[in-house]
């Protein structure tokens, strides 16, 4: 079966947490492997995060926004609102 992209709210939701964890990746200058070094959170678990964003849990957003200081605005998009 091909590979088709998502649509509707769920889609646009996940591709949110994708963006914003990205920008906060970004903006601070690290990456990933950083990420798992400094055990905040495992590599291969932000990897499925990412792409499932869907299954990110609670603990994983504070552990992110410690490091990353996501804003106001990026942890409601995250959130979907």
């Amino acid at each position: 079966m091909p590979k088709t992209k998502a649509i509707g709210l769920y889609a646009d939701r996940k591709e949110a947490v994708r963006r914003v964890i990205n920008i906060g990746l970004a903006r601070s200058g690290l990456t990933g492997r950083d990420l798992d070094r400094r055990n905040i959170i495992n590599i291969n678990t932000l990897t499925k995060r990412k792409a499932e964003g869907e299954t990110i849990r609670l603990g994983e957003i504070w552990a992110l926004d410690k490091v990353l200081h996501f804003t106001d605005d990026e942890l409601l998009q995250m959130l979907g609102r």
